[in-house]
């Protein structure tokens, strides 16, 4: 597979799929046609791997009902004649086949394997269907993959730079926090959070600490900011009463306001003379550049 070949940023989902904002001047929509159940596979580039059991039921039952109302779209199978992949409706693929249809309404689409990627993830992130992890490796597919970077694909997707970013850094998670952020006893931010560390035995650690003790993102915070400040090197081997950490309300409050606006870890330690320091961590080179942009206002090199 070519990792050079960019999808057709420009075009939405509207676009692709045939919605409602397709422009007047398009192209005709195919027309919805009926193929067997058995001819569709699913998608091999859903970024989707958890359907929630409860949902497919009731989908099913809704489809016995009335039918399958909403067609699923789906693309000729690469070099395999008479075969079907999905591109978008994999979830009602699945509950039509739990209520037993044989043919299903479908419109078919000729795109590549980038777009089928692309589009699997503007569908799910349309209806928010998406988990964290799986949001984060259906972006990593296509950085890896097809050669984006993280602000073409903030711009098709209509997420800011830094939420890609921050949604990336939750791959360098342990296996055993991302069982815990998968199985939704840790929210996003949590995992944001405990990505900040390199030793994988304390973020572990730390993580189980979170669930046990139903700790609230900004007690993580200040616990993961403590055993960060304790492994640093200038803190090695000693301690500097002079220095506050940001147990002060006026802090926290600078604090949280630096984070919002500029979508990253901050830190701040003040001494008792007044004078103090402002720590703003990035992950990445184009973090790096999306910080310098958003304080000086202007690209890096200008």
């Amino acid at each position: 597979m070519s990792k050079r070949r960019k999808p057709g940023l420009a075009r939405g989902l509207d676009d692709l799929l045939g919605g409602a904002g397709t422009a007047p001047e398009a192209a005709p929509e195919p027309a919805e046609r009926e193929l067997p159940l058995t001819a569709l596979e699913p998608n091999p580039f859903q970024p989707r791997r958890e359907f929630e059991e409860t949902a497919l039921e009731t989908l099913a039952a809704s489809i016995r009902r009335q039918g399958l109302l909403q067609p699923i779209v789906v693309r000729p199978k690469p070099g395999v004649a008479g075969a079907w992949q999905i591109i978008a409706g994999e979830r009602r693929f699945r509950a039509a086949e739990r209520a037993g249809l044989e043919r299903v309404p479908v419109i078919v689409r000729e795109v590549d394997d980038a777009d089928a990627l692309l589009l699997a993830l503007l569908e799910n992130l349309q209806r928010e269907d998406l988990g964290p992890l799986e949001l984060a490796g259906g972006l990593q597919r296509l950085i890896d993959d097809f050669a984006l970077t993280q602000k073409e694909l903030g711009r098709v997707l209509g997420l800011s730079r830094s939420r890609v970013a921050n949604s990336l850094r939750l791959l360098r998670l342990p296996q055993a926090v991302r069982e815990l952020l998968t199985a939704g006893r840790l929210s996003e931010a949590h995992g944001r959070t405990l990505a900040a560390i390199e030793d994988a035995e304390l973020a572990t650690a730390l993580a189980r600490l979170a669930v046990d003790k139903e700790l609230t993102v900004r007690e993580l915070e200040r616990l993961v900011a403590a055993e960060r400040e304790a492994s640093s090197p200038e803190s090695a081997g000693k301690t500097d009463s002079r220095e506050q950490a940001s147990a002060d309300p006026d802090l926290r409050l600078y604090e949280d306001d630096l984070q919002r606006r500029l979508g990253t870890k901050v830190s701040i330690r003040r001494r008792s003379s007044g004078r103090g320091r402002i720590v703003i961590e990035f992950y990445s080179a184009d973090e790096l550049a999306g910080l310098y942009e958003r304080l000086s206002g202007e690209r890096p090199g200008r």
